[in-house]
């Protein structure tokens, strides 16, 4: 080998030796091939819904159920109509082909990237959400939708209609200014006996804290209320979870526990 080929060798090992450890690769590829192909994906969200039906027909054979902290209880119920609020996306919309996008071209999400996809319309359903949702309506139940996306409660809307076109039920309750759910929640807690919420993210049942230590306290907190009135969806693909590492991948493992 030349001295100048050997000088190059030394100085790209050296720049690899000293690059942070950092990935610019794609790095949920696992999550979304776990959403889109394994069995255990779809008898998880399944359960989930299965478990929610019987916790709805629980709940309105009990007049003073309540499932939101907005509010507090009922303790001398109103005759109030019955409803559940659910998170959309990953919820009851199955995006999991827009993130094998990303994957497919090594990209992460984008803004434009993630409002493109919402424009298209073809969001999928989630395993098991159209025979809980066709359900609940069927007892007598109003179905709402509290979401965070940029979108409108009207037929001409692309959510709106890809909802639609799944033949699904619901009320959309549209991002505001702020990505706080809970006034959205608090409102429908004003006009409805709320029964259920189900989501696949901490933010769709209570503000979430902004640390994961914070978080777990919160778990420990209101952790009785899952699988009760609080029903939570899988998602490793993304959630306010991940939002303290972010492509980081040093991070990430220094927070890992071996």
């Amino acid at each position: 080998m030349s001295r100048f080929f050997l000088a190059l060798t030394l100085a790209a090992s050296s720049a690899t030796a000293q690059a942070p450890a950092t990935s610019k690769t794609y790095e949920s590829v696992d999550a979304v091939l776990w959403t889109q192909t394994s069995a255990e994906y779809q008898a998880s969200t399944r359960q989930v819904y299965v478990a929610a039906r019987a916790a709805l027909d629980r709940a309105l054979a009990t007049p003073s159920w309540v499932a939101t902290l907005e509010g507090g209880s009922y303790i001398d119920p109103r005759p109030m109509v019955p409803a559940v609020i659910l998170d959309l996306d990953e919820t009851v919309l199955d995006n999991s082909a827009y993130r094998a996008q990303l994957a497919k071209a090594g990209k992460h999400f984008t803004l434009e990237s993630w409002n493109a996809w919402v424009a298209e319309g073809r969001a999928g359903l989630v395993p098991g959400a159209r025979e809980f949702l066709l359900y609940a309506r069927m007892r007598g139940v109003w179905v709402h939708y509290v979401t965070n996306r940029d979108c409108k409660a009207d037929d001409a809307d692309p959510t709106r209609k890809n909802i639609n076109a799944l033949g699904v039920p619901g009320i959309l309750h549209c991002r505001t200014d702020t990505s706080d759910k809970s006034p959205r929640r608090n409102s429908l807690v004003a006009q409805y006996r709320v029964l259920l919420l189900i989501g696949d993210d901490l933010n769709d049942f209570v503000t979430a804290a902004t640390t994961p230590e914070a978080r777990q306290k919160q778990m420990e907190q209101y952790g009785a209320l899952f699988g009760d009135r609080w029903f939570i969806l899988p998602n490793a693909m993304y959630g306010s979870w991940d939002r303290f590492y972010g492509d980081d991948l040093a991070k990430k493992l220094a927070a890992l526990k071996p």
